[in-house]
């Protein structure tokens, strides 16, 4: 199940908490959100601090979280975006992982460029193609994340861009070819 950590944070933020928020990502990543009173005080994402932990936090959407509560938060990491900035952000990222969902029910979904898809007048981005030559009809879009060097948010963006366009098609379940 794809998310956004909006569904996560925005309640703590409504209940004033002052803890640590664990964010776990399903490829690899950790970070953490550092909350006093119900204000975001710093982020720590994959080695990253401040607005650019934000920026990658925001892209993970299958992720586990934790959150421990504490009487209080030192050493912080001070955010320029700010509290409401950052909930603002994580609404905007809520909004389009719940496009994505009507599209891509999951990590284990399965998509395939149609006939002629890649050929015609459209041009494509780098990115665009490492992930529409990845659309094979067997890789489930977990493996595609997991090899592209592209955000999650990225990859599955994309997929649903390439779905509305007509570009490729979701394979049932039933029609999964396992490559030999």
């Amino acid at each position: 199940m794809f998310r956004s950590l909006y569904s996560i944070v925005d309640p703590l933020l409504q209940a004033r908490e002052t803890g640590v928020l664990r964010i776990r990502h399903a490829y690899g990543g950790a970070g953490k959100l550092f909350l006093r009173n119900g204000r975001v005080e710093g982020v720590e994402a994959s080695g990253l601090y401040r607005d650019p932990a934000v920026r990658e936090l925001v892209t993970w959407v299958t992720f586990s979280t934790a959150f421990t509560p504490v009487d209080f938060i030192t050493d912080s990491q001070t955010v320029h975006l700010g509290t409401a900035g950052l909930l603002a952000l994580l609404g905007r990222v809520e909004k389009a992982v719940k496009e994505i969902a009507k599209v891509i029910p999951g990590n284990e979904a399965i998509f395939q460029t149609v006939a002629g898809g890649l050929r015609g007048e459209r041009s494509f981005t780098r990115e665009e193609l490492q992930i529409a030559l990845s659309l094979d009809g067997t890789a489930p879009v977990r493996r595609i994340v997991a090899e592209s060097d592209l955000t999650e948010l990225t990859v599955l963006h994309t997929i649903k861009k390439f779905f509305d366009t007509g570009l490729i098609k979701k394979i049932p379940a039933a029609e999964v070819l396992i490559p030999a």
